[in-house]
């Protein structure tokens, strides 16, 4: 029994991640398109573009991204990201962050060179999206990021 108990934990932990990893990629691929379609980052002031810049993603940027009706920063309403996480009335259950509850970050490239600084690394990209991993594995790193395989 208690075999059976661990391999379940192991798999419900395998999924977590596993999903935690795809809305990653798809919230990095959101941000690129739309700074393809408006030609800025969704939350940096015009003055910020000096540095790169890095915010928590919440609900109004979710908002942003998912294009409802009276956003001033997604006037176009273009649906960028769709929630998946729903509850049984349908509702998002915090689709901004990860499956533990733990919050997304963002990072974007505002200066133009391409690159961004994680944690000392140089990381040849625009826009980065991270989390801590909750339940790290041996030998796994404690970040989740969009840019790891």
């Amino acid at each position: 029994m208690g075999f059976l108990f661990s391999s379940q934990r192991a798999v419900r932990r395998y999924v977590r991640e596993v999903t935690t990893r795809n809305e990653l990629a798809n919230l990095e691929a959101a941000f690129r398109q739309y700074y393809d379609h408006y030609g800025c980052w969704p939350v940096v002031e015009a003055d910020d573009y000096d540095n790169d810049v890095e915010a928590v993603i919440d609900e109004d940027l979710i908002d942003i991204l998912s294009g409802k009706p009276d956003i001033l920063l997604n006037p176009d309403q273009i649906p960028f990201f769709e929630i998946f996480r729903v509850n049984s009335d349908k509702e998002a259950v915090n689709a901004w962050g990860d499956t533990y509850g733990k919050p997304y970050r963002v990072k974007f490239d505002t200066n133009g060179d391409n690159t961004l600084d994680f944690n000392g690394e140089v990381l040849h990209r625009s826009v980065i999206v991270w989390t801590e991993h909750p339940e790290p594995p041996k030998n796994t790193p404690a970040i989740l990021g969009s840019w790891q395989k």
